[in-house]
């Protein structure tokens, strides 16, 4: 069999398991930056210290144009009081703040970046965002941009996060023209701190701070797109003339952490910020920290989310790593914890499935899902005891102590444990030998901490000196270390597993933000929705349908070509195209005419065997019509939101299928009301990778074998004979024949195991095989079914094995 054009199914599709965090976080697989320019350290601001930085001007700068830039990575989410990041300070009646707000009803609204100025106790408003900022994972870039000489006002402020022009506000009101604000005034100038008062300070690491004084800059100056992956990165700055009250802030030099390197010698004094706390976590970098949106019991995280501290009173804390590692990665991580505070037993280092729930953890040191070590006390002859999946295995035989470091170090799935720099077990990571354990998660997995009744944990995933040499070619838990895999999508569906949410569809060609739910309501804005395309999979940050607290979810990707469009005239109809050729996938993107047998081209090179199609503008009762080949002929359709079966009607397609070059549209406003925008996304089977077709039921509980040529990843099915539902099974849910969970495209319902409503299948080397009886949704006798299949692999193999049963 000859070696089909796609090898490696996962190059174009694949799928993503994740649990939410109620905040932000990246879904998929962290990859590494690309530098360009490297900004090599990052001071932490810890909020129970009242850490800031302060520098009181002499004279005044430009108040009216200036352009502040800085990364920040959040700690400690907004408290009641919110937390400050800058401000311009003369009192109460006279000063500029840019803050992240307190959280209001229990953190329902909390957290989104807000800005007033106060000149003579007038208050300006400018901003609050409509998006919050909760993802502790990450680096996020702020730009903010002043020029109030600008007659036309929406010149006059941009707001910039992570190289985008800031758009969606709760709250904008622009300055008024040569309106002088107080930053750059000649008064203190504050950064993690409001004013005299002590109660609203930053929790978060900072690093390359700038204060660019008479100049009105865009984001661009001081990062740029990583185009091997997306993410944006700092830049090699040059050509910043820095003016007057001008300042740049590296925290290189951790005996002068608040020297400006601008050539202004416009140094701060910094207040509450030692030398330990600068650390070469960056966002260039980007180490692991403990999670506070990862976490448990009367948990409470410090110095930069480094230290676990359980409260007193019996109480247990656990909190997870902010990146996940892969059991494939062949890289060796390494991770130090020091048990410090007033206790030495009750703690617990463990690995932990990325699928672990920790809010949901039970009162106990260890888990299921999880390996690792535990503390025990006089019970357990004050020795650190093995654990498997929250059972313990056996003592070790050495005792324990305070300030005794713990060890973990990681590769491939293997797993070694140390005190004080002796392994368990005669282990030796360097070499490979003796691991506690091997394949503890068969999953991402993730570091967890737990601490119980002041027994204080200090974590280290590198971003300070280790206390002993890590293994040989073991390095830290940190971003640029991890390995490169993964594609960027640009088609993205994503479904929570466990409630009743709505399916959010988004793409490239739309862009970030805009998502279709698969009912039939037009597209939204959605500010905490997807963030980015990245490799390996999005951002994302809080909205509920995407990213509730302690709820699994579900991502199906399609690579296309990188968000790029280009306008097709082949058809009646101009319309926009993003055409992956390899893959047989096309983004399609056009306006109705309302004409009869009007034409749209789709910029593939043969005709499409399958298509979606969703008007992204009209109004209600506009469906996701579906055209498949397998049809009874082109004037059929099928609904995705709906059971019914395949309805004929010449309004749609014309009654003609898709051609070589073009689509045929009808004059149904599903398809082509006039005036009206609609997304269209189209495939052709690609040998190996894609499969569209169909089978007939046979009713017997050894139902039909469908053969697709390659291991499918991913397998949606339909009866059009009979009302039913649209059934969608994957091998990243199901990982074990028969597969039986499912969810459905056309229902907002949770995920089913398969087992009331008779949907289970097998996945097979070389396509799947109904393992259910006589039942309408999957194989009820002699009815016909569409199904649309994407590939594992082929049958032939990735290349250098051939695919295998499962």
């Amino acid at each position: 069999m000859a070696s089909p054009a796609i090898t490696k199914g996962s190059d174009f599709f694949f799928s993503t398991i994740y649990e939410g965090n109620g905040g932000g976080q990246k879904v998929g697989k962290f990859v590494p930056f690309t530098d360009n320019g490297t900004i090599a350290k990052s001071a932490i601001f810890n909020s129970p210290d009242n850490a800031h930085l302060s520098k009181t001007f002499s004279s005044a700068g430009n108040r009216r144009k200036f352009t502040i830039s800085f990364w920040i990575k959040r700690a400690k989410l907004a408290t009641s009081n919110g937390q400050q990041i800058l401000t311009a300070h003369t009192d109460t009646n006279n000063r500029f703040q840019l803050f992240f707000d307190a959280s209001v009803g229990g953190g329902a609204v909390g957290n989104k970046l807000t800005l007033f100025n106060v000149s003579g106790g007038s208050t300006l408003s400018i901003f609050q965002t409509t998006r919050t900022f909760e993802n502790t994972s990450k680096w996020y870039h702020i730009v903010l941009a002043f020029d109030t000489t600008q007659a036309t006002e929406s010149n006059r402020m941009y707001l910039y996060v992570d190289g985008e022009i800031v758009t969606d506000f709760d709250t904008l009101n622009y300055p008024t023209q040569d309106y002088e604000l107080n930053w750059n005034a000649d008064t203190t100038h504050l950064i993690g701190k409001y004013g005299a008062s002590t109660s609203y300070p930053l929790d978060a690491y900072l690093a390359e701070f700038n204060n660019v004084d008479g100049s009105f800059l865009a984001g661009s100056n001081f990062g740029l797109i990583d185009t091997s992956n997306s993410m944006w990165i700092p830049k090699t700055l040059s050509g910043i003339t820095y003016g007057t009250n001008g300042f740049r802030l590296t925290f290189d030099d951790s005996s002068a952490i608040g020297d400006d390197t601008s050539g202004n010698t416009n140094d701060f004094t910094a207040s509450n910020i030692v030398a330990a706390d600068i650390t070469t976590d960056s966002p260039t970098q980007n180490h692991a920290t403990m999670s506070p949106l990862r976490e448990r019991g009367a948990t409470s995280l410090s110095e930069g989310n480094l230290k676990l501290v359980a409260s007193s009173g019996g109480n247990y804390a656990a909190s997870a790593s902010t990146l996940r590692l892969s059991e494939s990665d062949p890289t060796g991580y390494y991770v130090e914890c020091k048990q410090v505070g007033s206790r030495r037993d009750a703690m617990s280092a463990l690995i932990m499935k990325d699928s672990v729930d920790v809010e949901g953890l039970s009162n106990n040191q260890s888990y299921t899902g999880t390996v690792g070590i535990k503390t025990r006390g006089s019970g357990g002859s004050n020795q650190y005891w093995y654990t498997i999946d929250g059972n313990e295995q056996a003592a070790t035989g050495v005792s324990h102590a305070l300030n005794d470091f713990v060890q973990i170090a990681v590769k491939q799935g293997k797993v070694w444990i140390g005190i004080n720099n002796t392994w368990l077990n005669s282990g030796n990571p360097s070499t490979g030998a003796n691991p506690l354990y091997t394949n503890p998660s068969g999953e991402d997995f993730r570091i967890m901490f737990v601490s119980f009744q002041n027994n204080d944990l200090e974590i280290n995933f590198g971003q300070k000196s280790y206390q002993y040499t890590p293994p040989t070619d073991f390095v830290a838990m940190q971003q640029d270390n991890l390995i490169d895999e993964g594609a960027i999508p640009d088609w993205v569906w994503i479904k929570n597993r466990e409630q009743s949410d709505a399916h959010q569809i988004y793409d490239s060609s739309r862009g970030v933000r805009k998502d279709l739910n698969i009912d039939t309501n037009p597209q939204s804005t959605t500010a905490d929705g997807l963030q980015k395309f990245v490799k390996g999979g999005c951002q994302i940050e809080d909205d509920v349908s995407i990213n509730s607290s302690s709820e699994s979810y579900v991502s199906w990707n399609w690579v296309c070509n990188r968000g790029t469009t280009s306008t097709n005239t082949t058809g009646s109809i101009n319309c926009l195209n993003q055409v992956n050729s390899t893959a047989g996938f096309s983004i399609i993107q056009h306006a109705g005419n309302g004409t009869n047998g009007a034409t749209i081209g789709h910029g593939l090179s043969q005709a499409p065997t399958f298509l979606i199609t969703k008007s992204v503008d009209g109004g209600s009762a506009r469906d996701w019509m579906v055209w498949h080949h397998k049809l009874t002929d082109g004037s059929y359709f099928v609904d995705l939101n709906q059971t019914e079966t395949q309805i004929q009607s010449t309004s749609y397609t014309n009654s003609t299928a898709p051609s070589s070059t073009v689509i045929t549209l009808g004059t149904s406003a599903i398809i082509n009301g006039n005036g009206e925008n609609y997304i269209t996304y189209a495939f052709h089977e690609v040998e190996g990778y894609s499969r569209f077709g169909s089978y007939t039921g046979n009713g017997n509980t050894s139902g039909p074998y469908v053969y697709t040529g390659f291991k499918p990843a991913w397998v949606m099915y339909k009866n059009i004979t009979t009302a039913s539902q649209w059934v969608i099974m994957d091998t990243k849910r199901g990982a074990f024949n028969p597969v039986g969970l499912n969810l459905l495209a056309n229902s907002t319902s949770a995920e089913d195991d398969g087992g009331t409503t008779q949907r289970k299948m097998d996945i097979l080397s070389n396509g799947f095989k109904l393992r259910v009886g006589n039942y309408t949704d999957s194989n009820k006798s002699s009815e016909t079914y569409i199904y649309v299949a994407f590939a594992e692999h082929p049958f032939v193999g990735n290349g250098t094995s051939p695919a295998t049963a499962r």
